[in-house]
């Protein structure tokens, strides 16, 4: 299975960008001829793939997988099989990244004169949701 030009996979929890993109507009106040819905789609499917990538799930029958290059792929959820805090998750992370400034500089100064950069990681956030659903290896 690889990954389409759009960025979702066929098949996988990705079918359900569409109703996740709704949702958050609704949230947000975007009508369906907002010129920032096509962004919200973007930052939905952006969000998306780094829950994919924070979740580091092995592959296990019933689950899919998807091509990121030559050498990688990331197993992922099939349509529909997402927990409820994941799918939670990608709401808010898809609000989040929306909302996020461009070039992660926000409009605001330090009290140096340094225009503020926000450098945290972008899944901090959601953290509380995914924790229980993460298979991949670390250290403490």
């Amino acid at each position: 299975m690889t990954t389409p030009a759009d960025g979702t996979t066929s098949g996988t929890w990705h079918d359900q960008v569409p109703d996740v993109v709704a949702g958050v507009a609704v949230d947000l106040r975007l009508s369906s001829d907002d010129p920032d819905r096509s962004r919200l789609e973007r930052s939905a499917r952006a969000a998306f793939r780094a829950i994919d990538g924070r979740l580091g799930l092995r592959p296990r029958p019933g689950r899919l997988y998807y091509q990121l290059s030559d050498v990688e792929q990331v197993t992922t959820y099939p349509s529909g099989g997402a927990p409820a805090d994941v799918l939670a998750a990608a709401y808010q992370l898809t609000a989040e990244l929306h909302q996020r400034p461009l070039f992660g500089i926000s409009n605001a100064w330090s009290p140096t004169g340094e225009a503020l950069r926000i450098s945290r990681d972008h899944l901090a956030g959601v953290e509380p949701l995914l924790l229980p659903y993460v298979e991949s290896w670390g250290l403490a």
